[in-house]
C-alpha cells in the first residue's frame, strides 16, 4: 500500500514532511475513556505511528454512553485488549506500547513526544503532570463535566503547569454527567492541539487554559501563569 496515498486528503494542509513527522512521533495517553478514547481514535486515523497507552479498566456497560471506543462486544474485556484491536483495524502498521496498569504503579516511565491526559481524576492528572515537567516532555490536559470542557496545552518550564493552575488535591468526583457529542468534542481538540505541538509548535501558548461551553459552543480561553512557588515547575522552589 502507498502509504501517503492513504493520507492524500491532509498533505496539502502538512506536507510529506508532516506527515512524516507524524508518522515517527509517539504519543503517550493515560486513560482510553470518554475523551482519551476519540483523542486516540483522532491521532491514529491522522497516521501518527507510535503510542504508549496506559489503561487498567475494564469495559463497563456505562461507558457506552460515551466511550466511543467501545461496543457491547467488548464489556468486561480489559480496555487495552479493545484498543489493540481497534487500532490494529484503523493500520496495523501502529506500534503500539501497552501497560494495563494505573499511571501510578509505573516504575520506569517510557519517553514519549507529547503527553495526553485522558484521567478521569485529578490525584493521576498530578502525578501525569510531575512526570511530564520532570521529563521536559509537552503535555495535553483536558477534562469534561456536565456542558463544561477545558483543554491546556502545558509546554515545561515555558508557562503554567497543571499544579500552577489547580490546587492539590482535588476529590475526585462519582457519576459524571456527560453526553457523547462533547466528550468527543474535548477529546478531538486535545488530539488538534497534540499535533500542533509536533507540526505547529509556533501555534502554541504554553499555558493557555481553553475553556469550553459545549451547550452554546463558546470557547474561552483563559490566560494563566506561571507559579514561582509551584512544587513541581517553580522557581523558587529549585532554586
Amino acid at each position: 500500500m502507498d502509504y501517503f496515498k492513504r493520507f492524500q486528503r491532509q498533505l496539502k494542509l502538512i506536507g510529506k514532511k508532516g506527515q512524516e513527522k507524524l508518522r515517527n512521533a509517539t504519543f503517550g495517553i493515560v486513560g482510553i475513556g470518554g475523551i482519551g478514547g476519540p483523542a486516540l481514535l483522532s491521532l491514529a486515523y491522522a497516521g501518527v505511528g507510535n503510542f504508549v497507552i496506559v489503561e487498567n479498566d475494564r469495559v463497563d456497560i456505562t461507558n457506552l454512553n460515551r466511550q466511543v471506543f467501545y461496543t457491547y462486544h467488548d464489556i468486561d474485556r480489559p480496555k487495552v485488549d479493545a484498543v489493540w484491536d481497534k487500532i490494529k483495524e484503523i493500520d496495523p502498521h501502529i506500534n503500539l506500547k501497552i501497560y494495563n496498569m494505573k499511571l501510578e504503579e509505573m516504575n520506569n516511565i517510557p519517553e514519549v513526544d507529547v503527553w495526553i491526559d485522558g484521567l478521569d481524576n485529578f490525584k493521576a492528572r498530578f502525578r501525569l503532570n510531575e512526570i511530564a515537567v520532570s521529563t521536559n516532555t509537552p503535555f495535553i490536559h483536558g477534562a469534561i463535566e456536565g456542558f463544561t470542557g477545558e483543554v491546556m496545552t502545558i509546554i515545561p518550564y515555558r508557562g503554567a503547569c497543571l499544579s500552577c493552575v489547580f490546587q492539590y488535591p482535588i476529590e475526585k468526583k462519582e457519576n459524571i454527567q456527560v453526553l457523547a457529542p462533547h466528550a468527543m468534542i474535548v477529546g478531538a481538540i486535545m488530539g488538534s492541539e497534540a499535533i500542533k505541538v509536533i507540526l505547529f509548535p509556533e501555534k502554541i501558548v504554553p499555558g493557555l487554559l481553553y475553556s469550553i461551553d459545549l451547550l452554546n459552543l463558546e470557547i474561552t480561553p483563559i490566560k494563566t501563569e506561571r507559579d514561582p512557588y509551584c512544587p513541581v515547575c517553580g522557581l523558587k522552589v529549585h532554586e
